[in-house]
């Protein structure tokens, strides 16, 4: 029996070295510009692009009078430029596929608001039905120091985020393998003019199932205490959607399921998700994204909602 146990600390052991030595090697090595782990698995978390620069641009020291956080919605879909306009400094901590608890872990660590910020929640219907892999392997791997790469993984331990973590121990990460898509401005947001071209008939294919992760309704609740401990205040939103029969469907269910913990939290949901002014093939960039004309309708409707129920004063003549 001693054997056994020997045996088997011994192989655990020697199966952790290799595999330490394996991802130090294909994290140190590149090829073609790319770490060997990219090259070799085009799915690995790769490092720069979004993800980091969220990161990189957010000053620690500056007042940041509105933050955004969220998905693809939240870095696409709130410009900068029309806040300040209005007198705000606004900034985005939005990535690809943000959920909820992402949304808190980035809140807590790397881009923590100061005292009267105020925290838009942007909530896109859809994260909270994924596993959120993705979202979690590059913001691990693009991670501002390695206490929050480690707090991301100890929150939602998996083994292919361990690769992630390690990516973020022996990688140079001033060696960007992902470049910045076109249209990057400032402070999170990227700028998208383009148009959509599909019919509403091609946009409703398909059927999405409801099916809600409980995790991300409950950091719902967990970022609200983390942003009442600041001294910072919460609102969720929702930006106009497509209004496809399989949208309304699938947020009308979403609808259902969040409700009770607005509620219970006594927030405030601004859901512009089924306005009717915003034209198919004028104001989005596809079925679920605002396109810059879009963007400047939706963001003008929300600073206005926001300083109504004054949770914004006014500091501009944009008002009048």
């Amino acid at each position: 029996m001693k054997q056994v146990v020997r045996v088997t600390i011994l192989f655990v052991l020697l199966t952790a070295f290799f595999y330490l030595i394996n991802q130090a090697v294909i994290n140190k090595v590149y090829w073609s510009g790319k770490r060997l782990a990219c090259t070799l698995n085009p799915q690995f978390a790769s490092v720069g692009g979004q993800d980091r620069q969220v990161i990189v641009d957010w000053k620690n020291d500056a007042m940041y009078d509105v933050v955004i956080a969220g998905s693809s919605h939240a870095y696409r879909g709130y410009d900068p430029r029309i806040f300040r306009s209005y007198g705000y400094n606004m900034y985005t901590i939005g990535t690809g596929y943000q959920n909820t608890l992402a949304s808190f872990l980035l809140l807590k660590n790397d881009c923590r608001p100061i005292k009267n910020s105020l925290v838009v929640l942007d909530v896109y219907d859809n994260t909270f039905s994924s596993d959120g892999m993705g979202c979690f392997s590059r913001l691990i791997a693009n991670a501002r120091c390695e206490a929050s790469a480690r707090d991301f993984l100890m929150h939602k331990f998996d083994l292919r985020l361990l690769n992630s973590y390690f990516c973020y121990v022996f990688t140079d990460l001033e060696r960007e393998e992902s470049p910045l898509k076109d249209g990057y401005i400032s402070n999170g947001y990227s700028e998208n003019q383009d148009t959509t071209k599909m019919a509403l008939d091609s946009a409703s294919a398909g059927v999405m199932e409801h099916e809600f992760n409980p995790t991300y309704i409950t950091y719902i609740e967990r970022i609200h205490k983390l942003l009442n401990e600041l001294d910072c205040q919460l609102v969720l939103a929702s930006h106009p959607m497509m209004l496809t029969p399989r949208n309304r469907a699938f947020h009308e269910a979403f609808r259902s399921y969040i409700d009770p913990v607005i509620q219970s939290e006594k927030l405030i949901y601004i859901d512009l998700s089924e306005r009717v002014d915003f034209n198919p093939n004028r104001d989005f960039m596809d079925s679920n994204h605002l396109n810059q004309h879009g963007v400047e309708k939706y963001n003008k409707i929300l600073i206005d909602t926001l300083h109504k129920l004054q949770f914004l004063p006014v500091r501009s003549k944009s008002f009048m």
